[in-house]
């Protein structure tokens, strides 16, 4: 299996991270991102699986909206369409 390394410039070209090296290393430390891999005394990269797996979640709707914003889907139609009129 030929596991691929994202570098940290290919985080925002190639994948659409919009995220500041320190904010991902923010996020890294809280467990909110992947972990990088050192390669070297000044290089980092991530695993592209990983990376992937994590813009996957970060793009997937909530499963159950109406639980997590207290609503029924009717609810939330009348809210969109008064939006819309507005």
């Amino acid at each position: 299996m030929q596991r691929k390394l994202v570098s940290k410039k290919e985080l925002k070209t190639i994948y659409g991270v919009p995220y500041c090296p320190a904010h991902i290393a923010r996020l890294e430390s809280a467990g909110q991102f992947p972990k990088r891999v050192p390669l070297g005394a000044c290089r980092v990269a991530w695993v592209a699986d990983e990376v992937e797996a994590w813009i996957e979640v970060k793009i997937e709707p909530p499963r159950d909206c109406r639980r997590l914003f207290g609503l029924n889907y009717a609810a939330m139609d009348r809210l969109s369409m008064a939006a819309v009129a507005a």
